[in-house]
């Protein structure tokens, strides 16, 4: 039986890919809650970073001295999630339970209930729990953990979060620590600025070994890119492994920065634009070759989180594919320039920064051909089989499936109709009414366009609309749908009559 059969759906399953697992689930008699609440819990070791110690020092007197509910707040790049990884790392023996969350979406109550081993570890049944009432359950759950103080970590937040910090657990239990490129009211704000120029150098120092530069050569190429973090970084990574000598690297920077900001800056762009075009001339001279830039391309679809190995190698790597003897060194090369972060340990974790993903889609604009693999793989995992499946252990794919078709916003062939039409079915059932409307719109202007008003895969996006607009209490439009699902249900049993005769 297919999703939701009894009200018309119908999901795209290209292919049965088996079960990816994301986090192993707890069965069996009761345990201790364990410390770390979540399966992701990022950490940068104090020593790792340069620059932030008094950042550091700052966050943990507002945390736990002033009791504060902080938001860490800078542009894309400059280090905000690296500060609260370190802060983890620094500070995990003060607290007795702590939990890492990202919001991928404007919906952060979605976002906890989706976290990967949240649920399991608070030991919650969430079978009938909708999602709102599973988000419920999971703040009762921490408020209800009696050992403290615990730590609460919220990564890339939105302002959307606002309306939700009185039902959060926060001080003086949880210390309830945010990093976000917003100001978000009611929180207070610890802005991160650019790096000293001392600290600047010593960043480049660390990554760029090969030649012996002055201070005032390296200066010369930090002003540059405005003494920005992670440009820094990447820029002396990347110069580390292709050996540029400074000459060779100054020349470069030169030119294409000078063709970049001729180009792309104006009064009316701000610092991230210009962040966004120094990493777009780093990406130029980093000679990436095909296989690095097609990875690239890969991450650049992906959510921006961790992602482990196993987990990367089963979503894009086609057995038949060109790519698939050079992954693993295509991967540890991009890590080695800077391009991709990695996350080391029991779980090989890979992770491409947003602004990153962003300067891909730039230089060199992805096509449908180049994440056809992924396409496939993501649409079979928001693909729910009513016999067996459970709707709640789809919703982790959901920022899989929306951060693909935000790459991709402009296609309009059947394997993006049926993408389309299995996310919009699991944003139906996680409540989202109004992003799944937009989706199955969009899917029936395809489905049109290539099989034509009465064909059978048309009327399924109708009948699959009407629901949602039901839901919405728009129900004359959602009458009209039912009524051209109905007539092409009509026509396809006269024609099996004919057929038949």
């Amino acid at each position: 039986m297919q999703d939701g059969q009894d009200k018309n759906k119908l999901d795209g399953n290209f292919k049965d890919i088996g079960t990816i697992n994301v986090g192993d689930h707890y069965h069996g008699f009761e345990k201790p809650t364990p410390k770390e609440l979540t399966i992701k819990l990022p950490k940068t070791h104090p020593d790792d970073i340069i620059g932030r110690e008094d950042d550091l020092d700052e966050l943990h007197d507002l945390l736990s001295k002033q009791k504060r509910v902080v938001v860490v707040n800078g542009l894309g790049g400059i280090g905000k999630t690296t500060l609260a990884q370190t802060y983890v790392s620094k500070y995990y023996d003060e607290y007795s339970h702590i939990a890492w969350i990202t919001q991928d979406s404007d919906n952060i109550t979605n976002d906890i209930a989706n976290t990967a081993g949240l649920v399991a570890n608070l030991e919650i049944d969430k079978n009938g729990l909708d999602p709102k009432l599973l988000f419920e359950e999971i703040l009762r759950k921490l408020k209800c953990i009696t050992n403290k103080p615990n730590l609460l970590v919220i990564d890339n937040a939105e302002q959307s979060l606002n309306q939700f910090i009185d039902e959060l657990p926060t001080q003086p239990d949880w210390h309830l620590l945010v990093t976000s490129r917003e100001e978000i009211d009611n929180l207070h704000t610890k802005q991160l600025d650019f790096l000293n120029e001392q600290k600047a150098i010593e960043l480049f120092k660390k990554h760029y070994t090969h030649q012996s530069l002055t201070d005032e050569q390296i200066i010369g190429l930090i002003q540059m890119v405005d003494r920005h973090t992670l440009t820094i970084e990447i820029l002396a990574k990347t110069a580390e492994v292709l050996r540029y000598d400074i000459g060779t690297l100054q020349e470069a920077m030169d030119a294409d920065l000078e063709a970049n900001l001729n180009v792309n800056h104006n009064k009316k762009q701000g610092k991230t634009t210009k962040i966004a075009s120094y990493l777009g001339t780093v990406f130029n001279i980093s000679w990436l070759n095909e296989a690095e830039t097609w990875l690239m391309k890969q991450f650049a679809c992906l959510p921006p989180d961790f992602h482990t190995y196993s987990l990367l190698k089963d979503l894009i790597i086609d057995k038949e594919g060109v790519y698939k003897d050079v992954f693993a060194k295509t991967l540890t090369a991009l890590a080695a320039k800077g391009w991709l972060l990695q996350k080391k340990g029991v779980a090989d974790s890979y992770k491409m920064h947003r602004i990153i993903a962003d300067v891909v889609k730039i230089k060199d604009p992805i096509k449908i051909e180049d994440v056809a693999f992924l396409i496939e793989n993501i649409t079979s995992c928001l693909n729910l089989d009513s016999t067996k499946d459970n709707p709640v252990d789809k919703f982790i794919w959901i920022p899989f499936g929306k951060a693909l078709l935000d790459c991709l916003k402009n296609e309009t062939t059947i394997e993006i109709s049926v993408l389309q039409n299995n996310l919009a079915l699991r944003f139906e059932d996680i409540g989202d009414y109004n992003e799944a409307k937009i989706l199955l719109e969009k899917t029936l202007a395809i489905s049109e366009k290539n099989f034509g008003e009465l064909h059978p895969e048309t009327a399924t996006r109708h009948s699959n609309l009407a629901l949602v607009l039901q839901d919405l209490g728009d129900y004359p439009e959602a009458k009209e749908h039912l009524e051209k699902a109905l007539a092409s249900d009509k026509k396809t049993l006269v024609n099996y009559t004919l057929i038949q005769q």
